[in-house]
């Protein structure tokens, strides 16, 4: 990331990807209503094979940082979270936010007339099918927890489509056991692993 004066900033993508579609759901994103600033792509642009994105430079302090200084108090910043994640709940879900792809696949989940619970549980399902054999190892229980998981899945109330913030920090909220190394030999595995071992999560998804 490059910060091009006080208006712009440059982001150097790590290979050639087509940016159009995630520039147009930015821009539909934008055109929202949301009481906060998002980021829009103003132009890309291809630079010794690499895809650059110039956008809207996006001003404030990380809320990390204010937190860290005690700026601002944890309960307050719990009470932003939820504003912004509220907000974004109440916008609209618009064509070029559901073309988008899911992180980690090629294309959008998204199939007309299904419901999320729906679509969850197709990402989940190819998943399990591609990752399922490393988890099935790690996680005592493994093929039960997964029809628990479907069963919650089921029961998913249908509700108008929205936005949701897949990065909304703190800390990180990470999906996908495989996501970074296919072979699971990260810490992100690991991570997912203790987590659906957790007593609280295993008695829900009996």
């Amino acid at each position: 990331m490059y910060r091009l004066g006080d208006e712009l900033v440059a982001k150097v993508w790590h290979d050639s990807r087509r940016l159009e579609p995630l520039a147009a759901a930015y821009a539909e994103v934008a055109g929202a209503g949301l009481p906060f600033a998002t980021p829009r792509i103003e132009r890309i642009e291809q630079v010794a094979g690499r895809t650059v994105s110039i956008e809207r430079r996006l001003t404030g302090v990380p809320l990390s940082e204010l937190l860290a200084r005690g700026t601002v108090p944890v309960p307050a910043a719990y009470e932003l979270a939820l504003e912004i994640l509220a907000a974004l709940a109440a916008g609209p879900a618009g064509p070029a936010v559901a073309a988008l792809p899911v992180l980690g696949e090629a294309g959008s989940p998204w199939r007309p007339g299904a419901t999320w619970g729906e679509l969850l549980a197709a990402v989940l399902a190819r998943r399990v099918s591609r990752f399922g054999g490393q988890l099935r190892a790690a996680v005592p229980g493994f093929d039960r927890l997964v029809a628990g998981t479907y069963r919650r899945l089921r029961t998913l109330p249908v509700r108008p489509g929205g936005l949701l913030h897949g990065d909304l920090c703190l800390p990180n909220v990470l999906i996908g056991s495989n996501l970074y190394d296919p072979l699971g030999r990260d810490g992100h595995f690991a991570w997912c692993v203790r987590m659906v071992a957790d007593p609280g999560i295993t008695a829900l998804l009996r």
